[in-house]
């Protein structure tokens, strides 16, 4: 299976890079879902960002999530 054959028929979710660590939680949390793909201004695919890399890589940190 593809990653095309699980989203077909819908635009995945996604953030710009300047959204905050806050920002997508939040995001993540209304929608439900564990991971969004991070898209710039012209609609390349730079990552994706997930639960784990909130607790991981700023809450086990201690690092502020408005960054």
């Amino acid at each position: 299976m593809l990653i095309k054959d699980v989203i077909r028929n819908r635009e995945p979710y996604s953030v710009r890079p300047t959204t905050t660590v806050l920002e997508a939680a939040e995001f993540m949390a209304e929608r439900n879902i564990g991971a969004v793909c991070v898209v710039a201004e012209d609609g390349k695919l730079l990552g994706v960002f997930s639960e784990r890399d909130v607790m991981k890589r700023v809450v086990v940190q201690r690092r502020d999530p408005n960054f």
